[in-house]
């Protein structure tokens, strides 16, 4: 069973296939420092549990969400964060608003896979052990982001001098970008 959900979780994060996820936690990164890394950890947890809760409720045939408005919506999950990396709401008095945030944007990408993934359990007697190992993957597949993205920032700065702000400019604007191309397909 480690042998398929695992590796399931893992490549949902960080394949090209699941572009959209993997930019959501470029983007996610992008307004955090390096010493700010407990704070994203727990975002990245956030985002895995709203997803989590999402797959289980699909897989138990509790919701059900039309795929038409999950692929508008999670792009507007990617410009939402970027315009909260660059207009710095975060710090102004919302302690909890990010962590809530992951936490509902998890939902909502939850929704793109959780298809999938109900199709994958097939005649699976229980939803625990997949859903765990999976979202174990998928943890996983996050900080396995977070490295390289926090390496790439890294690398950059001791060949360029980039500040850390420029830096969440950039992606955040690149994001930005993205999504809306993403929206604008959707619609």
């Amino acid at each position: 069973m480690f042998s398929v959900y695992f590796p399931l979780g893992f490549e949902h994060i960080v394949s090209l296939k699941g572009f959209d996820h993997l930019l959501f936690i470029v983007v996610l990164c992008a307004f955090y420092s390096v010493g700010q890394w407990r704070k994203l950890l727990v975002l990245l947890t956030g985002f895995t549990l709203g997803h989590s809760l999402t797959l289980a409720l699909t897989a138990l045939q509790v919701v059900s969400f039309p795929a038409k408005w999950i692929e508008l919506l999670i792009p507007i999950t990617i410009l939402a964060t970027s315009i909260l990396n660059v207009t710095n709401i975060r710090t102004e008095g919302h302690r909890f608003l990010p962590y809530l945030l992951a936490t509902v944007f998890g939902l909502v990408h939850g929704c793109g896979f959780a298809g999938y993934f109900t199709m994958m359990l097939g005649d699976e007697g229980s939803i625990i052990e997949p859903l765990f190992l999976f979202n174990l993957g998928l943890e996983f597949g996050q900080i396995t982001i977070v490295v390289l993205f926090y390496g790439a920032f890294w690398a950059l700065t001791r060949f360029r001098s980039i500040e850390s702000r420029d830096w969440n400019l950039f992606v955040s604007g690149a994001g930005a970008g993205l999504a809306i191309k993403l929206i604008l397909e959707a619609i």
